[in-house]
């Protein structure tokens, strides 16, 4: 039998501790007069089955998914749309992650457990039946190709190239088990977002961060390309970026209390965005924020998530407006 992964062997000394101690093709170059807007792919203009898109995710092919929520997936070449859901395949409609593994095989995760797409045809499901109930919010592979699979109440899983062990739960607080998101920091840490607190696990036990008393749930955690990672929290003024293990505050804005971030991107020039549910979307410039709603040409208010393409772009996925992309300005 294989050896469990190294998560595994620490796992119970540690939770004791802690309360202790559609792919883009090259395109070519834009023309002025057609860039600086949002491009919208909904059902109406699209191939895409559904509205909700609680999930954006760029294939090693460029390829785009879409995880449109209670209609299944959609998977965009650039020309062809292509659709699974419940009446062309097992797979469960309501699906809010997606993966592509080391294999290039497809992960869906549902309010009803992991489906995999094998080699573009064949389906497999995760758990058998010794689980009754497995609500997934997120999967992630980190450095080492070890994907962690986080759920809504029963803690994560963790899959080592042979097994998925799990579910690992921490009996000290509840939230601890409400996973909303997963990353890893530049030094190779695994980062948890949690409805108390945010994890990380240091390859020997796990460390605890609560930032923000007054609005515990954390949200978003995303590691950008100057080594910083972000962490968002629902209602909060500000969000937090951890540098050289400091970390730092940003005001969203004005300063309003109340933004609830639910993704955060980068696109080819350096610059964040920030995908809110009832204010838009926010680009943070490194310097300068600007918000996009509907007042000055953004279409939604209410959002899901941000994925950049192969190209540089931005996707966002909304709540009611389908997928949203974003042209950007030509500079000369």
């Amino acid at each position: 039998m294989k050896k469990p992964p190294k998560i595994i062997r620490p796992i119970i000394f540690a939770v004791l501790l802690i309360f202790l101690g559609s792919c883009e093709q090259n395109e070519d170059l834009l023309d002025p007069l057609e860039s600086d807007y949002w491009l919208t792919y909904n059902q109406s203009n699209s191939g895409i089955p559904g509205n909700q898109v609680r999930d954006i995710y760029t294939d090693s092919n460029g390829k785009m998914w879409f995880a449109c929520y209670g209609n299944g997936i959609a998977c965009f070449d650039g020309q062809k749309w292509t659709t699974y859901n419940s009446s062309n395949s097992p797979l469960n409609n309501n699906v809010k992650t997606i993966l592509e593994d080391m294999d290039g095989d497809m992960w869906f995760g549902t309010t009803d457990g992991i489906y995999f797409l094998i080699d573009n045809s064949n389906w497999e499901y995760y758990p058998g039946e010794d689980v009754t109930s497995m609500d997934v919010n997120k999967i992630f592979m980190d450095s080492d190709d070890d994907i962690w699979i986080g759920t809504e109440g029963s803690g994560f899983y963790l899959y080592s190239g042979e097994y998925i062990y799990g579910p690992i739960q921490f009996e000290e607080n509840e939230g601890l088990n409400v996973v909303n998101d997963i990353n890893e920091d530049a030094q190779g840490y695994t980062w948890i977002a949690t409805d108390y607190a945010a994890l990380k696990f240091n390859n020997e036990f796990w460390e605890i961060t609560r930032y923000n008393e007054e609005y515990p749930p954390i949200e978003v955690i995303y590691s950008d390309s100057k080594d910083r990672l972000w962490i968002a929290a629902d209602g909060g003024s500000t969000v937090i970026y951890y540098e050289a293990g400091v970390f730092n505050n940003l005001t969203l804005l004005n300063g309003q209390p109340n933004y609830f971030v639910r993704g955060i991107g980068e696109d080819g020039d350096g610059n964040l965005w920030f995908a809110t549910f009832m204010d838009g979307i926010i680009k943070y410039d490194g310097t300068v924020m600007t918000s996009f709603k509907p007042y000055n040409g953004f279409p939604s208010e209410y959002n899901y998530c941000l994925e950049s393409d192969n190209m540089g772009n931005i996707w966002v996925g909304t709540m009611e407006h389908g997928a949203l992309k974003y042209i950007p300005s030509v500079e000369f």
